[in-house]
This record gives C-alpha cells, structure tokens and sequence, in this order.
C-alpha cells in the first residue's frame, strides 16, 4: 500500500512538472522591438512592420509558435535576455559575450556600418580608424551596440575611447550631428538612408566613404532561458524557409 502511494504520488509530481513545461512552452514568447524603421517600426494602426518584423513573423509562423511585440530599449533588452524576461531579440551581431546567453537562430539581414557626417565634412581624411583621433570633436555611438573592430578598439585603449560620445539611443545620433555637438556618428547603412530620405531635418547629412567593414550578417536571437525544444523549432523553421527562398525574396522586395 505504502509503495502504491508513493508511485501515486510520484506520478501526481510528474504531470505536474510536465504540465508547468507544457504551459510554458505554450505561452507566446515576447520579443523586443522599438521604432526603427525600416527594420521595425509601428504603423498607425498599431502594427509593427518592416524588414525585420517580416523575416521573423515567417519563421514563427512556420515553428507554430505565439508571440507578442514587448517595446523597450536595447540596452535594457539585452539585460532581460540574461534572466528570460525577453526572448527574442532583433537585428543582433554575434560576440562572444552575448554568445553565453543568447542563441542564435538565424541571419535576418545584412548590416554595414557607415560614418555618417554633414555634408560640408563629406571629403574628411578619414581611412583607418586611428583617423578618428584626429578632430577636436567626438563621434557618436550608441552604447551598448557593436561596432566591427570599433568596439575592440575602444575596449582595449582609454585614450581613442575619448574620441566617442555614447547615447542611450541610436536616433540620437543623427540631432547630436545635425545640431553641431558630434563630429559624425556611426549606423547601419540601409537605417540612414532611409532616415535621410524621409526625414526633412537630415537633408543635410551624408554618407562618408568610411565603413567599418564589409557588409555582415545580422541575427535573430533567443535567450538560452527559453527551452531548448522551442529554439530548435525555431532553427528548423528557419532552415526550412532559408532552402525555400522565402527569406531572400523578403529581403529583396525590401531592397528596391
């Protein structure tokens, strides 16, 4: 009797646990997102949209998986990714760092990162980065986000992170520039572009001939919080869609 008890009990326990993982696993993953266009922003009607939002959309569509849109600053997000508070993140480069704690599921797009000035300073000698030293003012960057080897660099040596004005958030960048407190600021090339073309009060800003490096991947992250079965069905789903050309067609209607 007291053995039938315990396996009763025991079983009780179990669906229990696997009830608890089931719920969890069901419940819709929340995932970062701000005003960022063209890459993610808010329509009138209280959509997100935008290039991001498509590539990832198809992917949790395919894996079968709920979600919901939770806005919020990055530097913030990356922190809530460590505990599991947020789960999927955007537009994310892979470092070493936020390798312990983040899973990557896939490259949504391709990033350059750009020197953006006014356009008096278009011709500036600018060609390595130990030319940025050169200026009597700084340049802006968005903390807490990852610059090819400009984030090294600063890491390394106190000295050249002098020359570098951080902001909370990147649409700060472009108003430091325009308003004469930054020299000029480093973003994604796609980003500024789109900002300069629809905003009336960047007509002034262009892109300099400096560029951090070559075109690179971007990903969609998840937090290694969430469970390892939802991350690999986001992984299939997304090399289901990677062999069909889904993903490529949505980055080339974005494109044109």
């Amino acid at each position: 009797m007291v053995t039938f008890l315990k396996a009763f009990v025991l079983n009780l326990v179990l669906l229990s646990l696997s009830t608890t993982v089931m719920a969890k696993e069901e419940s819709p993953l929340i995932v970062r997102v701000s005003n960022y266009p063209p890459y993610y922003s808010q329509s009138e009607q209280g959509d997100w949209v935008g290039i991001e939002i498509e590539v990832l959309e198809e992917v949790l569509k395919e894996a079968d998986l709920d979600y919901e849109y939770l806005q919020m600053p990055w530097g913030r997000a990356l922190e809530q990714m460590k505990v599991g508070e947020v789960n999927i993140m955007l537009a994310l480069t892979r470092t070493t760092e936020r390798e312990e704690y983040i899973d990557y599921v896939g490259a949504s797009r391709y990033e350059q990162m750009v020197l953006v000035v006014k356009k008096e300073n278009e011709n500036m000698d600018i060609r390595r980065l130990d030319d940025l030293t050169k200026f009597n003012k700084q340049f802006g960057l968005q903390i807490k986000a990852y610059y090819p080897k400009l984030s090294e660099r600063i890491k390394q040596d106190e000295s050249f992170k002098k020359h570098f004005f951080l902001v909370k958030a990147s649409k700060q960048n472009p108003d430091m520039t325009v308003n004469d407190h930054t020299l000029g600021f480093f973003e994604d090339k796609i980003n500024i572009m789109y900002a300069i073309r629809n905003t009336p009060k960047y007509e002034e800003l262009v892109i300099h001939s400096f560029s951090l490096a070559e075109p690179t991947p971007v990903y969609i992250g998840v937090s290694r919080k969430v469970s390892l079965t939802v991350r690999t069905k986001l992984k299939e789903a997304y090399g289901r869609l990677e062999k069909d050309g889904v993903l490529t067609r949505i980055l080339d209607k974005w494109s044109k």
